[in-house]
Parts: structure tokens; C-alpha cells; sequence
């Protein structure tokens, strides 16, 4: 017999033991005594969030769920009702995860004796989530930045910290999850473990042989599997709550593309903010990217991953959706290698047939350098380039994933854009190619040019936003010798968010123009 214990961080089992001799006995005797006297929350339950059944518009019940809250100093306690299906739980039902799940929710404001609840107006949203313990909390990231900004508006005159807020969402209470005063967080692993073995298939030791090799080394006695038995480095899991004020839309809830188009330009916008504070985002997705429609603002969330540049070593744990990343970073293989000494042109407008892109092209790549134990990244440090590569990798999976409503017969993205599905697909040398190769950026501008037939052609303008970062990047290689993008933060080129910038808000006033003439910019989601 085995003992299995589950948490949020890992799973680990017993040695076996006979529940038929003395010892065995006594280890599943104290084991049922242990679930006998266990508090519920010792087994498992939750004492904060309640199932809770309450009528629907219509009369009928339906389930919901009361979520309890404290302030920062645990001093004031607040209770939350769900509303509806989660937001979010796509990840909420694998064991050892994030287990994220959003909800909206309105505040309680009483309870009569008789049951009945009493509700705020105002519908927020709940994330409840599994994050390492060393995280610092979404809410004293952001208030560090505003800070920071402040910091710099005392400095230099500006007003860039009550400009900033518009573009981050508000949060209303961050809280570690106490149960009696204690944190509830997984517990760390238990002594005298050890980590699971693991036998690959044979085929992934070597090449594999071809031709007459093949066939000269087919009659040899299989090699015995190795055995490996890799060190995984532990990360306990910290139970945590955070509520927002503002009810936003992601992108992957946007079928006009004129408010994508907007909540794009506020997320480079968010991003710009968080450069003047010095802070990379580190998490960019379609997830985080928001649409407040009260304001008619894009909004960027999800603080949790962003850190001080200055503090990033290079070391960390790979953080993202890898479909969003920046494609070096997601590799770690640079796009450019260390520049052989000669200048770059100075910058005035990228264009798609620069000879030094070329140069570049040929030269030998270099390899990722990745720590087995950790997955960190030693090769290629996170930068704010790659933040705004994220960005852009949003706006062209919505223009692959979405399709005009006047132009869509049903059709899935696979038949629609063939060259370009590849890209979110794990097709790295592609998403390396788009930034490197300018046979790659016509390929795919084609692909979308076709399919975007007129009037929609003005949205697939990204040949040109992927030769604005590839250039920036390969001015970034030229003046980084270290091979590991540790320049200063100062050092690295503030006009990359305005001229990103650019190119979405001249596309939205060509649509607002096309919108003039009743063209329909509605979409729907390709069937996939």
C-alpha cells in the first residue's frame, strides 16, 4: 500500500508498506486517526468560500459562491457573491497549478436572519489564485510603480503618474488567504525525498540512423533505458485573493475591431508607464490585455510577474503564454548576434529590404543556454522590447483568430491563413523568421492581404511593426557586446512605444473613416 499526498505545488507518494505486519498497521492506524481529528481546512476545504444557492431573474436557484476577503493589515473583513459562470477556470482543475479562477462578483452588504443577501450595485471582479510564496502582490507592485512615477513627475515636472492610472486596472483588496491567523500556503517537501525517476523512450537517446546505418544496427540488442532522475527545484504556493473595481473585456471577448484597435494602443500605452518606472510586465496576453467600455479605455492587469528591470538578473523562471512571447526570449536564441563592428544606419523609417537585416540574416545563430533545474533563461535577459513584442504578437493573433463578419463564410483560421496559424502553433524558427527574415514578413503579409480583402486591407499593416522591433532589436545587439541585454534601462529607446503606437492609431483612423461609409468592422472568431 502507498499514501499519495496532492497539493498546489507537487505530488509525492509513501514507500510501500504492508498494512498486514505490525508496522504497516500502525502507519495507516495513525494515518485514519490524522483524517479523524484534522481540522476541515487540514483536509482540503476552504473555510473562506462558501456554496451559497440563490434565485436567478427568472426564480429558479442557482449556485453561487461567498467569497471572503480582508484588507492589507487583515483588520477588516468583506464577503463577495459570484455572479454567474467564472470568467476564467481554464487552469483551475489541474492539481499542481496557478488554479486561477476569475469571477464577477458583487460585495455583501448584510445578511438578514432569514438568509436573504443583501448586494452591492456595483459588479467587481474576483481572481482567486495559487502564486509562489516569494511573490510580492499585485497590489504593492502597482502602488511601487505609481511611486516610482510620482518619483519621476517631482523630478522632471511631469504628471505621469495620474496619467498612468487611467491605464491599469484598480484594485480594491490583496489578500493572502489566513485560515486562524496562518497563511494558507502548501507545505514544504517532506524530508528524506526523493524525486521521481524518469525513462524516456529510447528513440530520444542519439540520432536517429538513416540509410544503411539503420539497417546495419537494427539487429543489435536494445541499449538499457537510462534512468533520469531530474532535480527539481521547489517552489511553495501561496494562496491569494485580489479584487478589482473595473469589469473589463479581454481580447479574447472583442468582436469589433475598432475597440481591439483601442484597447491595443492603451495596452503600448501601459506599457510606456511602465518603462518611465522602470518596470517590465514580463506576463503580456490576450488575457490581461482589458476594455473598460464605461471609460472607452484599454487597460493592462496582471502585475504579478512585473519587476523592477534594473532587479531582473537573468536567472529567473520563464514566465507568459508562450503564443504572446518574444520570440528570442521564448527560444533563448537571439535574434541578432553580437554585432563584427559595423554601424548601424541611423534610424529614420525601417524598410523591409535594409541591407544590414540581410547581413544579419546569415549569420550563425547562437544556441539557447538554458539551466535544466530552473528552466531560467541564462542567455537572454527579459527587457522592455520584449513586452512590446507581446503586444504585437496579440494584435496579429487577433487578426489570425478573428475575421470580418461581411467577409467570414464559416471558414476556419487553418484554411484562411495557412502561412500565418504556424506562428501560434510552436513554430519557432517562424516566429524568429518574422523578425529576421523579410521573405518571412512579406509571406505573411500576404497571407492576411489576401484574405483581408478590401476595405479591411488597412488592418494588416504588421509587416511594418515587425521591421520597426526587428530594428530595435538589432540596434539593441549592436550595442550590447555581453551577449546578455544588461544595458541600463535609460539606454534602451523610448520612441519604440510611440511609433508602435503610430501604426495602430493611423489603422483605427482609417477604420473610423471606412466606419463613415458603413463598412462593417464587426468579427467573429475563426473557427479553429
Amino acid at each position: 500500500m502507498r499514501l499519495w499526498h496532492f497539493n498546489r505545488s507537487y505530488i509525492c507518494r509513501s514507500q510501500r508498506f504492508n498494512i498486514h505486519d505490525k508496522t504497516g498497521r500502525r502507519y495507516l492506524i495513525a494515518f485514519l486517526l490524522l483524517l479523524g481529528f484534522a481540522k476541515r481546512h487540514e483536509l482540503g476545504f476552504d473555510p473562506t468560500v462558501t456554496r451559497v444557492e440563490v434565485q436567478s431573474e427568472s426564480g429558479s436557484p442557482v449556485i453561487a459562491y461567498r467569497y471572503d476577503v480582508e484588507d492589507q493589515d487583515n483588520a477588516n473583513r468583506k464577503s463577495y457573491l459570484t455572479e454567474g459562470r467564472p470568467i476564467s477556470e481554464s487552469a483551475a482543475h489541474h492539481i499542481c497549478s496557478r488554479a486561477t479562477r476569475v469571477w464577477k462578483a458583487r460585495q455583501i452588504m448584510s445578511t438578514s436572519e432569514d438568509g436573504e443577501i443583501s448586494l452591492s450595485d456595483t459588479c467587481h471582479v474576483l481572481k482567486d489564485v495559487w502564486l509562489y510564496s516569494d511573490f510580492w502582490g499585485e497590489k504593492a507592485i502597482q502602488d511601487d510603480i505609481f511611486k516610482r512615477l510620482a518619483k519621476v513627475d517631482k523630478e522632471k515636472g511631469t504628471s505621469h503618474e495620474s496619467e498612468a492610472r487611467a491605464y491599469f486596472v484598480n484594485i480594491l483588496n490583496d489578500w493572502r488567504v489566513k485560515f486562524e491567523g496562518t497563511s494558507d500556503e502548501t507545505p514544504g517537501l517532506p524530508s528524506g525525498r526523493r524525486p521521481a525517476s524518469i525513462t524516456p523512450p529510447e528513440a530520444t537517446f542519439g540520432p536517429v540512423a538513416s540509410g544503411s546505418s539503420r539497417a546495419a544496427t537494427s539487429s543489435r540488442k536494445p541499449s538499457t533505458p537510462r534512468t533520469v532522475a531530474p532535480e527539481y527545484k521547489h517552489r511553495t504556493r501561496q494562496h491569494c485573493r485580489t479584487v478589482y473595481q473595473e469589469v473589463c473585456q479581454s481580447i479574447y471577448d472583442i468582436d469589433d475591431y475598432e475597440i481591439a484597435l483601442q484597447a491595443f494602443i492603451g495596452t503600448l500605452l501601459a506599457l510606456h508607464y511602465l518603462f518611465i518606472a522602470g518596470y517590465v510586465h514580463r506576463d503580456v496576453s490576450a488575457g490581461n490585455c482589458l476594455w473598460y467600455p464605461d471609460d472607452k479605455v484599454g487597460k493592462l492587469s496582471d502585475l504579478e510577474y512585473a519587476r523592477p528591470y534594473e532587479e531582473l538578473t537573468g536567472h529567473e523562471p520563464r514566465t507568459g503564454t508562450p503564443a504572446f512571447m518574444a520570440a528570442e526570449y521564448l527560444t533563448g536564441i537571439r535574434l541578432f548576434p553580437v554585432w563584427d563592428g559595423v554601424d548601424p544606419p541611423d534610424y529614420v523609417e525601417p524598410k523591409p529590404d535594409q541591407s544590414i537585416l540581410r547581413k544579419h540574416r546569415t549569420q550563425k545563430r547562437l544556441r539557447p543556454v538554458v539551466s535544466q533545474s530552473s528552466g531560467a533563461i541564462k542567455e537572454v535577459k527579459f527587457n522592455f522590447y520584449h513586452d512590446v513584442e507581446s503586444a504585437f504578437w496579440i494584435y496579429l493573433w487577433y487578426l489570425v483568430h478573428h475575421f470580418p463578419n461581411a467577409l467570414s463564410q464559416g471558414r476556419n483560421n487553418f484554411e484562411v491563413f495557412p502561412e500565418t496559424v504556424e506562428l501560434f502553433n510552436g513554430d519557432n524558427v517562424s516566429r524568429h523568421a518574422l523578425f529576421t527574415s523579410t521573405t518571412k514578413r512579406l509571406e505573411v503579409h500576404s497571407a492576411l492581404s489576401v484574405a483581408y480583402t478590401a476595405p479591411f486591407d488597412v488592418l494588416v499593416d504588421v509587416s511594418s511593426m515587425a521591421t520597426l522591433l526587428s530594428h530595435h532589436y538589432l540596434i539593441l545587439s549592436r550595442e550590447d557586446q555581453s551577449y546578455k541585454y544588461l544595458r541600463p534601462h535609460k539606454q534602451f529607446r523610448r520612441t519604440i512605444y510611440t511609433e508602435m503606437m503610430d501604426y495602430l492609431e493611423n489603422i483605427l483612423v482609417d477604420i473610423k473613416e471606412k466606419k463613415k461609409e458603413d463598412v462593417d468592422f464587426s468579427s467573429k472568431r475563426c473557427n479553429s
